[in-house]
């Protein structure tokens, strides 16, 4: 997955200068993926317990998406995308200061609410795309197919990962690969089609 992941960050890194400000905060959260990526493997092969990786990464990557979709929508719609990121920060300490996650376990109830939020926005983005009324079709506009590509590799899969029973969690990550790998795809066409809009 990470070869696949590299082929969009190399061509969001390529039109880094005529990207707007959603595509450069796609391929920062690209670039970020690719190093958490590595870490964790790093970590992985010596045996050390990586999940805390985990947390930092959740919080992270919903800084960067909810940033990244607020760029797209009217002021309201700005303003409670950008509000959620520190209620998200908060109800993740309440959480570690409960007990309910812990830094060497996986992130599930905060990965849950996050897939939840995502979801939410990016269904939000989609029906917009759909109901806006300007002479860009559907299919030509990147956040359409950005929407469904994270729709698809965050907010589909860490819902699952967050409500499958731990014993049979090693199955889901081949499927969560799968769509992951898929969700490269639709970045790539969000990148093709900002290049052909300003082209």
């Amino acid at each position: 997955m990470l070869v696949a992941g590299l082929l969009p960050l190399g061509i969001g890194l390529a039109f880094w200068r005529s990207s707007s400000s959603s595509m450069k905060l796609l391929t920062v959260l690209l670039a970020v993926d690719t190093l958490f990526t590595i870490v964790m493997f790093t970590f992985a092969i010596n045996h050390i317990n990586n999940l805390f990786l985990m947390h930092f990464y959740t919080l992270l990557a919903y800084v960067l998406i909810a940033l990244l979709f607020s760029c797209w929508h009217s002021t309201f719609a700005m303003r409670l995308m950008r509000l959620s990121i520190p209620l998200l920060v908060v109800i993740y300490l309440l959480f570690l200061g409960a007990g309910v996650e812990v830094l060497d376990r996986p992130n599930k109830y905060t990965l849950s609410l996050v897939g939840m939020l995502v979801a939410v926005i990016t269904l939000y983005t989609l029906y917009s795309s759909v109901s806006d009324e300007n002479e860009i079709a559907v299919h030509r506009q990147e956040k359409f197919w950005v929407s469904i590509g994270f729709f698809v590799s965050f907010s589909a899969t860490s819902v699952a990962a967050a409500s499958i029973p731990e014993h049979i969690t090693s199955q889901l990550w081949s499927i969560t690969t799968v769509l992951i790998g898929i969700s490269y795809l639709f970045y790539l066409k969000a990148f093709i089609c900002m290049h052909k809009s300003i082209s």
